[in-house]
């Protein structure tokens, strides 16, 4: 709303600009006032006001009834910030009186846009209207196209204020519409911001939360402190309904610094009920019930603050938790008194919106009478054609052939507009089929490229195990056994003893780093004992207790080597990932086989996955390649109190033949 309004005073001084010509030193030096107004009214509304009762003062003692008006429009336009609309409704109508004085139309629709904001903001919806459509008769007057999105943007918020987001989003439309059509992109960021205040009421955060980002990316850019602040503060409420309070206090924290240094105070009331509210849900009611103290210095005394009753009613609820039984009962009475003051205000809405009705029904009874009248005459024109045709028989006839040819070539024209619609859909059809064949292909391509890496990796691991094994690992054997003859012709000494235990030791461990490359197949020993095997290393290993559950065993151990392998290699990233980054001290495996799939649950009780981690990590993401060359799927549901992955994969072309029946 501060954007808007920041155009639509920027419209209002370069229309009523165009109305000097050469210039004066008074009015050169008043224009320099407005430009030092202009430049600081975003950052330092005080520093702004300064400017502009300079700006009344000096045109009133040069006479100069134009930058006057222009005076009292910037000063109105300060006081809309600070939340004073009966002062800007004040101020405002006194530029419009000047105007009217000096006959000058442009302008106006800026007036008439921004006293029906204020009495959009105060909730008289029927006097907003009536401006906004004020306004919109100026800019049609004076073919301002800006002045006239303006307007549709302006009744599109009336409507939100109604809880109608279709009607708003219709009147947003128009708007953006224009605004595209103009090129100009702060109405067009403008207008996306009351979209996605329309969005949030809706619940889609997501989309809302894009375009104000957009918003505050644009805001910063142009150091425009107040609206970032304005976009920052619904941000932070987005969080707030998600229930991301650690998320959203240093946030809220960052747009309190801003209010502050801007002196808003129903915005800063706002955002320190905001901040209550985060408190409150960390669980520090005491910080949060000073907070909402704050907040309600800043709106006391302003009985047009819709959310008054809200921080009553956190109030009322917080000291009653804690025992304060006394407060408790004077806020909740507070909190009564606001509501029935709000119920006043829904009545009023409620007048406004049956009173819209009203017009809207009696200008579809109008066009109704007009479609009478038209038909009447239709009746008579007709009546006076079958005279005429009585009277003039040859013309009559020639009529009727010239009507005949004019029918054939509507029909012609009409066979022929029906041939090109088919035309169309065949070729649209046509293309649609290309897209889809172009889309398998690249999806087939895709599958091809992964099961080609995993192929290759595979082979990869089977001739390092391979190098390990039949290397290092036969050199190694060679050594230990040269060793223990060694020994049997000599007497045995600790440090001989010692040697002889790490040379044991370290071929039992690329024993193990073998077959964990490249494990021993499946069917020789069996898959369900050989993973139980490599799960116990794990865990003596980690110091963290793994149970494992795999039913039924037999037919676990019957599925196809291919995919045998790709479920130990899910399990080794999922169990090096638990070990790695989870801080869990147990967990649990089930390996579940139903008629056509494999299930696989892993649990473990440490700190959950971090987004960061999720969206990064090398292991989640061999995992879902795995899994999409297999038609597999995967869950994740993590917290802070653990996590748990559930993983299904097809078997339907994975079962060993003449083995098992599914």
């Amino acid at each position: 709303m501060a954007t808007l309004l920041k155009y639509i005073f920027l419209l209002f001084i370069s229309a009523l600009s165009t109305q000097l010509m050469a210039q004066t030193p008074q009015e050169e030096e008043l224009n320099n006032l407005l430009s030092q107004y202009a430049t600081t009214v975003s950052k330092s509304p005080e520093e702004a006001r300064e400017y502009a009762n300079r700006l009344l003062s000096l045109s009133l003692s040069y006479k100069l009834p134009i930058h006057t008006a222009k005076a009292h429009y910037a000063l109105g336009n300060i006081a809309f910030k600070e939340g004073k609309f009966d002062t800007t409704i004040l101020q405002i109508e006194k530029a419009i009186s000047l105007l009217e004085e000096l006959e000058i139309d442009k302008g106006r629709n800026a007036c008439y846009n921004t006293i029906a904001v204020s009495y959009k903001n105060m909730g008289k919806l029927a006097e907003a209207m009536e401006n906004f459509e004020i306004s919109l008769k100026y800019a049609n007057k004076t073919e301002n196209k800006k002045g006239e999105a303006n307007a549709y943007q302006n009744i599109g918020l009336v409507y939100f204020q109604q809880e109608k987001y279709i009607d708003a989003a219709k009147n947003l439309d128009r708007a953006l519409d224009i605004y595209t059509e103009l090129n100009d992109y702060p109405g067009v960021i403008s207008t996306k911001f009351n979209f996605a205040n329309i969005m949030k009421e809706q619940g889609n955060y997501e989309q809302a939360q894009e375009f104000y980002e957009e918003a505050l990316k644009f805001h910063q850019q142009q150091d425009n402190t107040i609206m970032a602040a304005s976009v920052r503060i619904n941000m932070g409420q987005i969080l707030l309904e998600e229930g991301k309070f650690k998320e959203a206090l240093p946030h809220l924290l960052v747009t309190k610094g801003m209010l502050e240094s801007l002196n808003l105070s129903v915005d800063l009331a706002m955002n320190l009920n905001d901040i209550g509210a985060c408190m409150q849900g960390l669980g520090r009611d005491k910080e949060a019930i000073a907070y909402f103290e704050k907040a309600l210095l800043h709106v006391e005394e302003n009985s047009d603050v819709y959310f008054k009753g809200e921080i009553y009613h956190n109030l009322y609820r917080l000291y009653a938790e804690n025992g304060q039984y006394k407060k408790a009962l004077a806020y909740y009475e507070k909190k009564v008194n606001q509501n029935e003051k709000q119920n006043s205000l829904a009545l009023e809405k409620h007048v406004a919106s049956l009173q819209e009705q009203y017009e809207t029904k009696l200008k579809e009874t109008q066009i109704t009478l007009l479609k009478n009248e038209k038909s009447l005459k239709e009746v008579e024109l007709q009546n006076a054609a079958i005279n005429l045709r009585k009277e003039e028989m040859m013309r009559n006839v020639f009529l009727i052939g010239f009507l005949g040819v004019l029918i054939s070539l509507i029909l012609i024209r009409y066979f022929y507009k029906q041939k090109i619609r088919i035309q169309k859909q065949l070729t649209e059809k046509q293309e649609e089929i290309s897209i889809q064949n172009t889309n398998e292909m690249v999806q087939d391509f895709r599958l091809k490229t992964i099961e080609r890496y995993q192929e290759g990796q595979q082979q990869e691991r089977a001739r390092i195990a391979r190098e390990i094994h039949d290397g290092i690992g036969s050199e190694l054997a060679g050594l230990k056994i040269a060793f223990e003859h060694y020994l049997d012709k000599k007497s045995e000494t600790k440090e001989s003893q010692r040697i002889l235990t790490g040379m044991r030791n370290a071929c039992q461990d690329l024993r193990a780093i073998s077959h964990k490359l490249h494990p021993p197949a499946f069917s020789q020993i069996g898959f369900c004992d050989f993973l139980q095997d490599v799960i116990n290393q794990s865990a003596q290993a980690s110091a963290i207790e793994i149970q494992t559950i795999f039913f039924p065993r037999e037919s676990i151990d019957a599925l196809g080597e291919d995919l045998l392998s790709d479920v130990y290699r899910i399990l080794q990233e999922l169990i090096s990932n638990m070990i790695k980054h989870s801080k869990a001290t147990s967990s649990e495996l089930q390996l579940t086989l139903h008629e056509n799939y494999l299930n696989i649950v892993f649990t473990d009780n440490g700190i959950g996955i971090t987004k960061n981690r999720s969206s990064k990590g090398i292991g989640l993401r061999n995992i879902k390649e795995r899994l999409l060359s297999r038609n597999g799927r995967l869950e994740i549901d993590t917290s802070a109190q653990g996590t748990t992955i559930n993983i299904d994969i097809s078997t339907i072309k994975s079962i060993k033949k003449n083995e098992i029946k599914i």
